[in-house]
């Protein structure tokens, strides 16, 4: 029999679930993991909090709570990527695809099986690693502003996914000019800084 006061843990598909009291009111709290021991640590932190009298009840954020904070720190800090919607909003294509997954849904419910599947829609489309990696940056950082105005008290894990190497194979300057030199009978529009598309036509005819 569970000792009265000492919460408890139960599993909702693969992501276990703690629940406690806090004055007088019922605590439901997702762990955001799928290890029963995570939930246990978790679970004991949050007692120990109320022990305390230092916990602090936290209403349930909607991800567009998160997001528009998101978007007004980037307005704030004038970020250079931030461009305007028709309406003159503040608008990210990263967050954009955010929104197509992410609409309406409240933040507790955004947990590991949520971001698998937000990368395999993604991926199922046709983009990049690259290109979901940015949308799933712009959503830990939604977190941690939650977390960092106290609005949330955790931040999930993000896992990335894995990006290509960076190119290699940049040519010291005396390189460059041997190249020019012995090039330019052919690609004549060769350019100090980058090739233009008429000479890589030009180069994919040879």
């Amino acid at each position: 029999m569970r000792e009265r006061g000492s919460g408890r843990i139960w599993q909702i598909g693969r992501i276990w679930w703690v629940q406690y009291y806090s004055c007088g009111r019922q605590i439901r709290e997702s762990s955001r993991s799928d290890q029963e021991s995570d939930a246990r640590k978790l679970l004991k932190r949050r007692l120990s909090e109320v022990e305390l009298r230092v916990h602090r009840p936290l209403r349930r954020l909607t991800y567009e709570e998160i997001r528009d904070a998101f978007l007004a720190d980037y307005v704030t800090k004038r970020r250079k990527s931030l461009r305007r919607d028709k309406e003159g909003k503040p608008s990210l294509d990263k967050v954009k695809r955010l929104d197509d997954c992410f609409a309406g849904f409240l933040v507790d419910d955004i947990d590991s099986d949520a971001l698998t599947q937000f990368v395999t829609k993604l991926q199922a489309k046709g983009k990049k690693d690259s290109t979901i990696n940015r949308s799933l940056s712009a959503l830990r950082r939604m977190f941690r502003l939650a977390q960092k105005q106290g609005k949330l008290k955790d931040v999930p894990p993000f896992e990335m996914l894995t990006e290509p190497a960076p190119r290699q194979g940049f040519l010291e300057r005396a390189q460059f000019d041997f190249f020019r030199a012995t090039c330019r009978p052919i690609c004549s529009c060769l350019s100090l800084s980058v090739i233009s598309p008429r000479c890589a036509s030009a180069r994919s005819s040879i």
